[in-house]
C-alpha cells in the first residue's frame, strides 16, 4: 500500500482541515488519532460514525500505547472508554494511524475530542498511559 499522508490545519485541539476524510484511510474504513494542544483526537470515518453513540456512554478514556509481542512487538492504542462497565466500548488502532508516537514522560491527563467528518462530536477527559 502506498503511504499517503494525512495533512491536518490546527486551532488549538480543533482541526480547521483535513485531507483525512478523502484519503484512503477513511474509505477503507481506519480510524486516525490525531495529537495536538494537550489532547487525543479521534477522525472516525463514515462507516463508523455509529460509534458515537457508545462513546457517549463513556465518562472519560483510557488511552494505552501497549506493545504488542504477537504482532512483532508493532505498538498500538488502546482507546477504553469507561462507562463503569464489566465490558468499555474500546478501539485499537495501530501506530501507523497516529502522527505522533508516546514516550513515557508523556503519560497523565489530557483531554479526547472525537471528530467526523461534520465536525466535533464528544470531547471528554482522558488518561494516557505508556505500557
Amino acid at each position: 500500500m502506498k503511504i499517503e499522508l494525512i495533512q491536518i490545519a490546527n486551532d488549538g485541539f480543533m482541526i480547521k482541515k483535513t485531507n483525512y476524510w478523502e484519503s484512503k484511510y477513511a474509505q477503507k474504513g481506519l480510524f486516525y488519532l490525531s495529537w495536538n494542544a494537550g489532547s487525543a483526537r479521534l477522525l472516525i470515518p463514515k462507516i463508523h460514525e455509529y460509534i458515537i453513540k457508545e462513546i457517549l456512554t463513556a465518562r472519560y478514556v483510557n488511552i494505552s500505547f501497549i506493545k504488542l509481542q504477537e504482532f512483532e512487538n508493532r505498538r498500538f492504542f488502546d482507546l477504553f472508554f469507561e462507562d463503569n462497565s464489566t465490558q468499555p466500548f474500546c478501539i485499537q488502532i495501530s501506530q501507523e494511524m497516529s502522527d505522533r508516537i508516546i514516550q513515557k514522560s508523556d503519560q497523565g491527563k489530557c483531554y479526547f475530542h472525537a471528530f467526523t467528518e461534520k465536525g466535533l462530536q464528544v470531547t471528554m477527559k482522558a488518561f494516557l498511559y505508556y505500557k
